[in-house]
């Protein structure tokens, strides 16, 4: 874990993928990609098989799509607020989404199926979906699914 601010943040690998019509499914190798190194606060390190427990549930591989990663890559306040997003979702704060669907969330953490939250900045939106089975966690701009 790192701390930005009164934030624990999870100490991940990220890895851009390409965006096609199922983004949770196989991505290439060589498009791996380390985005957030210390000058944005966040140590990267590789995870080890599914995943290391940091919260509320594990991550497995930390993926984000082409165009979050871009973004990232040239607005440090964005990179902030992915960093920021990823903490929350992690720890159990679903963002902005609807009671129902919070309660949803908070049932796929006991019976191990996907999880979605959604976070807004500015004009900014993102989801953060992991996987059921906890392999993989994708953070994407909702038009990139």
């Amino acid at each position: 874990m790192t701390t930005l601010g009164s934030e624990e943040i999870p100490t991940v690998k990220l890895t851009t993928i390409a965006a096609t019509s199922s983004i949770l499914g196989h991505y290439p190798k060589d498009e791996q990609r380390v985005l957030f190194g210390e000058a944005n606060m966040v140590k990267v390190n590789k995870q080890s098989g599914g995943g290391e427990k940091m919260g509320k549930f594990s991550l497995g591989a930390v993926l984000v799509t082409r165009g979050v990663s871009s973004r990232i890559a040239s607005d440090e306040a964005f990179s902030k607020f992915v960093i920021s997003s990823l903490a929350r979702h992690i720890n159990g704060d679903w963002g902005d989404l609807c009671e129902w669907d919070k309660q949803e969330n908070e049932r796929a953490v006991q019976e191990e199926s996907r999880i979605l939250s959604a976070y807004r900045h500015n004009d900014d939106k993102i989801w953060i979906i992991t996987e059921g089975d906890r392999s993989a966690t994708t953070i994407l701009f909702p038009e990139e699914y």
